[in-house]
């Protein structure tokens, strides 16, 4: 059994999106903590971008759906 976690820095209001999406029809495979993400100060007319997105798998299915969602996230 694969378990492990991957934080995200750079993380966009979009990909952040993208990613609540993913999980919703993937569940269980993964989870994400939002408890240490931090919002990235960002000027005027600049995307929101968060630091520190963690998210946790506890499988090989797991690590399927995470390698997919950021194969996803790339594009």
């Amino acid at each position: 059994m694969t378990s492990g976690s991957l934080v995200l820095n750079g993380v966009t209001d979009k990909q952040l999106a993208k990613i609540i999406e993913y999980k919703s029809t993937h569940e269980g495979l993964f989870n994400f903590s939002l408890s240490q993400t931090q919002q990235v100060p960002t000027p005027p007319n600049q995307p929101t971008t968060y630091n520190n997105f963690v998210i946790l798998w506890g499988s090989d299915n797991g690590l399927k759906a995470v390698v997919e969602l950021l194969a996803s996230l790339l594009t």
